[in-house]
């Protein structure tokens, strides 16, 4: 922080030297209108007139609040409600949300609550925005700036806030392990049999027996299984706050690490069909990528490649035997039609007879 190039040691310094009466006179004049703005409930004029107040006032640095605060601490009050009061209308207007005005109006609760509601909240982003928010302030504090009351209390907040998130983040991280575990070693639901079961039956009556056009069931159920356990390992990685760790060293990637090794295994079971281990392989692609194991991921995909010719060959049988039922299925229906033609023609040759019987009758008075 300073002014123009040079690199004053502490507050006192940076403020040495008055800021010259034209612009302080901007700074209020601006400041006044900003007020006169909210008051209307301009938004475009007030935040214009905001940034023109910003403006006359810095001193030079990073930083335009601290400039502010060089012309004494009511002043820098009357500009901090300013600042609330700005982003009260912004946030209304625009249906967003600011972390700090939830930290200066509603404290550490607000904050906690705002960030870690929803099922997938943004919480990472927000840790880092109250992080920051905390930083700035304490900076302040390091270079002998003076916090105002509401700046006291944003700070509060905010690290008051930061510390309950991760121990919430902690616990989120452990349940969504733990539902993960649950789902993706449960068997089989009533419904996930019935419709199996009912697929391959109509596909036995319609088309034979010996006509495969699904997956073994027991991959269809890993397959529900597997949708399951990655909503709830992305459930984990949502809540994910340690960002200098090594990926490969977070919880739901070790897990993830595991899961793609247990289906890559059932994926080379030479007894299944080439679909269904060409369905596994990619389900444990899925999984490396996910926990961002790209050699293992590589390794699985490269394996996948392996069979696509005998996987080309296998649909070409099924697609032959298929057509050869859907052949029969026609020959079938024709010769019904054919049949049903004949009894028709058949009972029609009766009616004939009957009538003609019945008027030799009547001719013979019978």
């Amino acid at each position: 922080m300073g002014q123009g190039d040079a690199s004053p040691q502490n507050f006192q310094q940076f403020c040495s030297g008055p800021l010259p009466p034209s612009r302080a006179a901007e700074f209020r004049d601006n400041l006044a209108k900003t007020e006169q703005a909210l008051a209307a409930r301009n938004l475009e004029q007030a935040q214009l007139t905001y940034n023109n107040a910003m403006s006359a006032a810095y001193r030079g640095g990073g930083e335009s609040d601290i400039s502010v605060k060089c012309l004494g601490k009511s002043t820098a009050q009357r500009w901090h409600n300013t600042k609330l009061e700005l982003k009260r209308l912004q946030t209304g207007v625009r249906g967003s949300t600011d972390l700090y005005l939830i930290a200066a109006d509603q404290g550490a609760p607000g904050l906690v609550e705002t960030v870690t509601k929803g099922k997938r909240p943004r919480i990472r982003g927000s840790v880092t925005w109250l992080e920051d928010i905390a930083r700035r302030l304490r900076a302040e504090q390091s270079y002998g700036a003076f916090l105002l009351p509401g700046e006291q209390d944003i700070l509060g907040a905010s690290e008051a806030a930061v510390k309950e998130i991760r121990v919430r983040a902690e616990k989120a991280i452990e349940a969504a392990l733990e539902a993960e575990a649950t789902a993706f070693t449960r068997p089989p639901t009533t419904q996930e049999r019935q419709l199996v079961n009912s697929s391959n039956e109509l596909a036995a009556a319609v088309l034979g027996a010996e006509v495969s056009i699904t997956i073994e069931p027991e991959v269809l159920y890993m397959d529900d299984r597997i949708g399951e356990s990655m909503e709830h390992l992305s459930e984990a990685r949502a809540w994910d706050l340690e960002t200098n760790k090594d990926v490969k060293e977070k919880s739901w990637a070790k897990r993830a690490g595991e899961r793609g090794d247990t289906v890559l295994d059932k994926a080379g079971d030479s007894s299944l069909s080439y679909r269904g281990r060409d369905k596994l392989y990619a389900l444990a692609v899925r999984y490396y990528e996910f926990g961002q194991w790209k050699k293992q991921s590589d390794r699985a995909q490269s394996m996948r490649d392996s069979i696509q010719s005998d996987l080309a060959a296998e649909e070409a049988e099924n697609e032959a035997k298929m057509e050869q039922a859907e052949a029969e299925i026609r020959q079938k229906a024709e010769a019904a039609s054919q049949a049903a033609a004949e009894m028709m023609k058949t009972e029609e040759e009766k009616q004939e007879f009957k009538k003609e019987a019945d008027a030799m009758e009547a001719e013979l008075g019978f």
